[in-house]
C-alpha cells in the first residue's frame, strides 16, 4: 500500500523528500581535511642568492603544503641517495601550515633545532643527482629520479605549478624561496651561435613564449624595457656582443642571454697555431689594477683529431668575463700580468672546464714569459 503524501512534500526536482512523518534530506559532500607535502622548488648552486642563518650561500630545498590542514613533518625525510631513504629526518614538533612554504638549507650542517632554520646533512650536486621527499612510513612521496638535470648558478628548479605535484618541471631564473613559484618568459634564443666569422651576416632573436617582447643591447649593458625593442634580424658587420631579455604580461622576465660575435678580417681569418687560442675583447675600455673590466672572451682548444687551432672553429667557451691587471713589481713591465675570471650574466663567477682545467677553476692568471718582456 502506497503511503500518503505529506502536504509539505517537495517535488522530485528538489533535494528533500518526505515519507509519512520522516524526511530524507540530501547532505553536503563530506570534506576530508588533510596535509599534502611536496618539494616545490630547490636551488643546487647558490652563488649570490639567499643567505642562510650562518651567512653562507647554501643550497636550499623548498617544501610546500598544498593541503587544507597543518602538516606534522616529524618523521618525514629528505635524501639525495636512492639507496638511503633515511638520510635526513625532520625532528618531532616541526609543522607546516596549510598552504605554507618552508625553506630547508641543504648545507651539510645537520641542524635540527625546532623553531630554528633547518639544515640537512647533505649538500646538492649542481651536476645533477637523486633527490626525494620520503614519508614517515618510508614510502617515496616525490622524487627527482634517476637524477635532476644540470643546474646553473642562482637558477632554481621545480614545479611549474606548485599547487600540482604532477605539473611539468622547469627552471626558475628568478627563484622564489618561501613563496609561490612564478614561471619565467622563455629565454631569448639566437639563430647563430657566438664565435668567429669571416663575413657579414644576420642573426634572429626569438623566445618560445608567445607574444613576448624582446629588448636588446650591443654595448655590453644590461637590457631593460627601456632598451631598443627587437623588430627584425640584426646585421653583424663588426665585433658585437648582443645581450637580450624577453618580457611578457603576467610572467617574470626571462634570464638575460648573450652572444658574442667576432668578425675576422683577412689578416687573422686564416691564422692557425698548434697552441690553444684566446681572444679577449675589451670594447675599448681601459683595464686597471683596482677593478675588473667586463670583457667578452673566446677560448679555442686544439682539435681533438689533431691539427692546428684556428679562429673559425667552434670555441670551447665564448662568453663574458672580468679582466684586471695583477702583480706588484711586474706592473711596470711593458706586458702586464692579468687576472682573468669567467662571469655569468650578473657578473658573478661562472664555471666552465677550460683547456682541461676543472670547472671550479673560474679564474686564472695570464703572465708574459721572460722573452716577451
Amino acid at each position: 500500500m502506497r503511503p500518503k503524501s505529506s502536504p509539505h512534500q517537495k517535488t522530485a526536482r528538489t533535494s528533500t523528500y518526505v515519507l509519512d512523518r520522516y524526511a530524507i534530506e540530501r547532505l553536503e559532500p563530506r570534506v576530508h581535511f588533510a596535509a599534502q607535502l611536496e618539494i616545490s622548488e630547490f636551488l643546487a648552486k647558490n652563488n649570490s642568492g639567499l643567505k642562510d642563518d650562518t651567512g653562507l650561500y647554501s643550497d636550499w630545498i623548498e617544501l610546500h603544503n598544498t593541503g587544507d590542514a597543518t602538516a606534522d613533518l616529524g618523521g618525514w625525510r629528505l635524501t639525495d641517495s636512492a639507496v638511503n631513504l633515511d638520510e635526513w629526518e625532520f625532528p618531532a614538533g616541526v609543522t607546516l601550515q596549510a598552504g605554507g612554504y618552508m625553506v630547508v638549507w641543504a648545507s651539510g650542517l645537520d641542524h635540527k633545532t625546532v623553531g630554528q632554520p633547518l639544515h640537512t646533512n647533505f649538500k646538492l650536486n649542481d651536476g645533477g643527482e637523486y633527490l626525494a621527499l620520503v614519508t614517515p612510513s618510508g614510502s617515496v612521496q616525490q622524487e627527482f629520479a634517476p637524477t635532476f638535470p644540470n643546474q646553473d648558478a642562482d637558477v632554481s628548479y621545480g614545479l611549474s605549478d606548485d599547487s600540482n605535484i604532477a605539473s611539468p618541471l622547469v627552471y626558475f631564473y628568478k627563484p622564489t624561496p618561501g613563496a609561490v613559484n612564478k614561471p619565467n618568459v622563455g629565454p631569448v634564443q639566437f639563430s647563430k651561435p657566438g664565435g668567429g666569422y669571416t663575413a657579414t651576416f644576420t642573426v634572429t632573436l626569438t623566445s618560445a613564449t608567445p607574444g613576448a617582447t624582446i629588448h636588446w643591447t650591443t654595448d655590453g649593458s644590461t637590457p631593460t624595457v627601456n632598451s631598443p625593442t627587437y623588430l627584425g634580424p640584426v646585421t653583424v658587420n663588426r665585433d658585437m656582443i648582443i645581450r637580450a631579455q624577453a618580457f611578457a604580461t603576467g610572467l617574470l622576465t626571462s634570464p638575460i642571454t648573450s652572444a658574442q660575435y667576432f668578425l675576422l678580417d683577412s689578416t687573422v681569418s686564416t691564422f692557425h697555431s698548434n697552441l690553444p687560442l684566446v681572444v679577449i675583447d675589451t670594447s675599448g675600455q681601459p683595464v686597471s689594477e683596482e677593478t675588473q673590466t667586463a670583457v667578452t672572451a673566446m677560448v679555442i682548444a686544439p682539435p681533438t683529431g689533431g691539427g692546428d687551432t684556428t679562429l673559425t672553429q667552434t670555441p670551447d667557451f665564448i662568453g663574458r668575463a672580468g679582466l684586471n691587471i695583477r702583480g706588484q713589481s711586474s706592473v711596470s713591465f711593458p706586458k702586464h700580468q692579468f687576472h682573468f675570471e669567467l662571469w655569468d650574466e650578473s657578473n658573478s663567477d661562472d664555471s666552465h672546464s677550460l683547456l682541461g682545467m676543472p670547472k671550479e677553476a673560474t679564474g686564472c692568471s695570464m703572465r708574459p714569459t721572460p722573452k716577451s718582456r
